[in-house]
């Protein structure tokens, strides 16, 4: 699949809970079309595989986000460390890392505060 597994980054202003909710709901589905935003679709066979993928790919986004913030207590540094990395796989030259960290930080507190890591 490629490149069409970073249709799977969850949003930042999701609530990641419903959205891993809503991803197992779609999958019980049989899928035709799958639209993202920013305009994105993918049909046929690929329709439901990148539904898949975008459920593996958070569960493990999330156990790593959990696991980086329970071993460094810090929110900052992961929230840093994930605006890089974003940077770095999107390959956007015109996001910088101070326009990402608002993005990275969002993404972060809600995938935490859905873990049950933080409080708000």
């Amino acid at each position: 699949m490629g490149s069409l597994d970073n249709l799977a980054r969850p949003s930042p202003q999701f609530d990641f809970a419903l959205y891993i909710a809503s991803l197992k709901k779609l999958m019980s589905y049989e899928i035709e079309i799958c639209g993202f935003d920013h305009y994105a679709a993918v049909t046929g066979e690929d329709a439901g595989k990148v539904l898949r993928n975008a459920y593996e790919f958070c569960r493990e986004y999330e156990k790593r986000i959990v696991r980086l913030y329970r071993e460094s207590g810090d929110i900052e540094g992961v929230t840093r460390l994930i605006a890089r990395e974003t940077i770095a796989s999107d390959k956007f030259d015109f996001v910088t890392e101070e326009l990402m960290l608002p993005i990275s930080r969002a993404e972060v507190r809600n995938i935490l505060r859905a873990s049950g890591a933080i409080d708000s």
